[in-house]
């Protein structure tokens, strides 16, 4: 295969053709993607975490806000999540809203009453359910429809980590 031949593909991967993010290799470990496309990097050091319950859709966000300059956490769930607060804010927050356990509105909640001012993005696949409301009325700045959108994913991101007036 050529990518392999470049280095941009490992042998024994996996390739996954995502309707979101084009073509992504998929390795031993789910949190190793490489995606298949030129993307103009951005300069920052801001950190962005992301929450999902699906390895697939967390590691893609992850590496579509790695190809342009942003550093990213990642976690399986909202209570790694808050487990791991305490260690230091994110700039921005996307998350999940429909997970086991704590839910995207349910860990909005959790950071107003912690008086955490991160912005949080929420994705889910029906972003006109209650729950989403509920997401957006504890203070999340967004609801993206999954699957997202490269571009939307990057603007929204933008949008988030510019101060509000």
């Amino acid at each position: 295969m050529v990518l392999a031949a470049a280095g941009l593909i490992r042998r024994n991967a996996t390739l996954v053709d995502s309707p979101s993010f084009g073509l992504i290799q998929v390795n031993e470990r789910a949190e190793d993607f490489c995606l298949n496309a030129a993307l103009r990097p951005i300069a920052t050091k801001m950190v962005i975490d992301v929450i999902d319950d699906d390895p697939i859709a967390r590691s893609a966000m992850a590496l579509s806000l790695n190809s342009l300059g942003w550093n990213t956490r990642t976690f399986d769930s909202a209570e790694a999540f808050l487990r791991h607060l305490p260690m230091g804010e994110p700039d921005c927050l996307i998350t999940d809203l429909h997970m086991p356990g704590i839910n995207g509105a349910e860990l909005n909640e959790a950071l107003a009453a912690r008086e955490c001012r991160v912005p949080v993005l929420v994705v889910t696949s029906n972003p006109a359910c209650p729950l989403a409301e509920r997401a957006l009325a504890a203070g999340a700045r967004a609801v993206l429809e999954k699957p997202q959108h490269f571009e939307r994913l990057a603007s929204a991101v933008s949008d988030a980590l510019t101060p509000r007036a």
